[in-house]
């Protein structure tokens, strides 16, 4: 097996070589003699089959993680425009009122990390929602009581975004190690077989096995 091939170049040598192994005489009867029958190159088949099915799980698992990130980036993208808007207004507002600045979450620049984002945004939603005389002063800035309220709704599904992204993460990850395993372990037996091939040319005086199963 050559160095640095891609999983499908793996996939497809390590088929080639199992089935030449069952399909050409010269070769199935020369490796009986050296521990390998039909039983076992069934068995390859069935690991290869085994790699194939893993690899189009960790494919797919793979563009659900993409997709789920993407669905929460343009999620947190959209509140955080939103979130920024507002705040604008709201120190505008209250801008000569110190205490509901404070209480609103208002003082100093508005975090670019996730959580402390979300910290805040969910301090300052909370808040109006649990004080009705606040958002009647931003209504001039178009904040009502609906708008809070969406921006609530808001602010879980961006939590649930996150939620499942991070799910798919693990299992994308999952998965890929499941792959990897299998392709290792292929990788492994096509290693040792070619070796007890060559092996089993120069003792036979068979030479032409080794180039019938595409090696050198």
């Amino acid at each position: 097996m050559k160095k640095k091939q891609s999983e499908s170049e793996i996939l497809a040598e390590s088929m080639a070589i199992v089935e030449n192994s069952i399909n050409e005489e010269l070769i199935r009867t020369t490796m009986e003699g050296f521990g390998y029958d039909l039983a076992q190159f069934h068995e390859a088949q069935t690991q290869i089959a085994l790699v194939e099915s893993l690899q189009s799980e960790s494919q797919r698992r793979k563009g659900e993680q993409v997709g789920s990130g993407e669905a929460f980036k343009v999620a947190l993208a959209e509140l955080t425009e939103l979130h920024r808007r507002h705040r604008k207004a709201a120190k505008l507002v209250f801008e000569f009122q110190p205490e509901i600045v404070m209480s609103l979450g208002l003082t100093g620049k508005l975090s670019q990390s996730y959580l402390p984002f979300m910290a805040s945004a969910e301090l300052f939603y909370e808040r109006l929602s649990a004080e009705k005389s606040l958002v009647d002063s931003l209504v001039p800035m178009q904040i009502t009581v609906q708008i809070v309220e969406k921006m609530k709704a808001k602010l879980f599904q961006v939590k649930e975004l996150k939620r499942v992204h991070l799910q798919r993460q693990a299992e994308s990850e999952k998965a890929t190690l499941a792959k990897n395993s299998a392709f290792d372990s292929l990788k492994k037996w096509v290693a040792r077989y070619m070796k007890v091939v060559r092996l089993a040319a120069a003792t036979t005086g068979n030479t032409g096995i080794v180039w019938m199963l595409g090696q050198k």
